[in-house]
Parts: C-alpha cells; sequence; structure tokens
C-alpha cells in the first residue's frame, strides 16, 4: 500500500515532485522490511511474529501523524518502522509454515501462502485508491492505517495469548 499511495501523497499532499526523493522514500519501506527479516533470525518465530504485528501497529500510527501533519520525516519514519513490522511477521510467518509443513509438501504450501501473501497485499491497494478517490489523500490512508492496525494488534493479542505453539528453533 504504501509504495502505491507514497507517490501522490508526496507530490499532491507534500509537494515533492522529485522523483529520486520519492523513491528514496519508498525505498525506505522495503529497507524497513530487510531490517526486519534480518532480526527474524535472532527471535523465536512466534514471538517475531508478534513483534512484527506490535511494531506494524506503531507503524500505522506513525502514518495517520505523517498524514494528518503532512510531515516528510514521519513519513519515512513510519516507512521504516512498518517496513520492519511487515518483514519481521513476514519471515516469521514463512519460517512457521514452511517448519510446520512436511518437507514432501513443503514447496507447495511454502507457495500457496505466496499466491494468498500477494491477494493479500494486491486487494488493500485497490481498496485504499477507492478510499483515496472518494475521500482524499489525507482521509484515505488515515481510515487504512486504522484497519490495518485494529487488524495487526488482534493478531499480536491472538498470538501472545496462545503463546508458542511448540519450539520452532
Amino acid at each position: 500500500m504504501f509504495s502505491a499511495v507514497a507517490g501522490a501523497f508526496l507530490a499532491k499532499v507534500l509537494g515533492v515532485t522529485n522523483l529520486a526523493a520519492i523513491g528514496a522514500v519508498v525505498f525506505c519501506i522495503f529497507g524497513g522490511s530487510v531490517l526486519g527479516q534480518l532480526l527474524h533470525r535472532r527471535i523465536e518465530d512466534w514471538i517475531a511474529l508478534a513483534g512484527g504485528c506490535a511494531t506494524l501497529v506503531a507503524g500505522m500510527g506513525v502514518l495517520v501523524l505523517a498524514v494528518q501533519l503532512q510531515s516528510l520525516v514521519l513519513l519515512i519514519l513510519c516507512a521504516l518502522v512498518s517496513g520492519a513490522g511487515q518483514g519481521l511477521s513476514f519471515a516469521a510467518g514463512v519460517a512457521l509454515v514452511a517448519g510446520g509443513t512436511p518437507e514432501d509438501r513443503r514447496a507447495a504450501v511454502t507457495s500457496s501462502l505466496f499466491v494468498v501473501a500477494y491477494v493479500g497485499i494486491s486487494l488493500p491497494v485497490v481498496g485504499v485508491g477507492v478510499l483515496d478517490e472518494a475521500t482524499s489523500l489525507v482521509t484515505g490512508p488515515t481510515i487504512f492505517a486504522v484497519v490495518v492496525a485494529l487488524l495487526a494488534a488482534g493478531a499480536a493479542s491472538s498470538l501472545l495469548r496462545g503463546g508458542s505453539p511448540e519450539p520452532t528453533r
């Protein structure tokens, strides 16, 4: 979602039209994701999954502030924090799915996970685009951030209440 809407928000709301600057801001979310994936290697999978969800909640809070205050600095911080949360939870999710799948089915199950993940990534982009058109480049991302934060908070809470399903490392 961030990479799909950030360019329009930067150009139309913040007045940043330099393509290299827009690309650098979008790069921050991917850089944050890489950092989250690297951090996952040091944390037990279920804790990384819950921690990634909690980090994503924080990132969505920063996104709300960034769009409401129309702040480039907060938008960059949002990209880094949200990217880290996404990377941490995605890496943990892949590890849990692969680790819990019989070896002879691991490729098929992991491939299915990626298909579901890409569909799950694509639909919100369309939704936030519709929201942006119906409202504005401030209201649409704000609504989206609140919904994502609620979903991620629910997931983190559920994971923490349930505890570790079984050792994965």
